[in-house]
């Protein structure tokens, strides 16, 4: 770490990853609904699983497929536009 305060970028990195798992377990915001702070409590138990224990295997295929023709499409897009 640098002196004044500056973070180098693998602390700036961790810091980030920290902010973003407070705010996920509801620390950085206020929540007044009860059953709008149960479903994000919920949700955070949910998105810490292992998606093969939420998500069938046909399911997990499909995404997987998803996600290929996706990023089959957006390169073929910057070679559209050489970029």
């Amino acid at each position: 770490m640098r002196s004044k305060g500056k973070l180098d970028s693998a602390h700036e990195t961790e810091l980030k990853k920290l902010r973003d798992y407070l705010h996920d377990l509801g620390f950085t915001e206020e929540y007044r609904d009860p059953l709008y702070k149960l479903f994000i409590e919920q949700m955070l138990k949910v998105r810490s699983q292992p998606l093969d224990k939420l998500l069938s295997p046909k399911e997990l295929k499909q995404r997987e497929a998803l996600a290929k023709k996706i990023v089959t499409k957006l390169l073929k897009k910057q070679d559209i536009r050489g970029i």
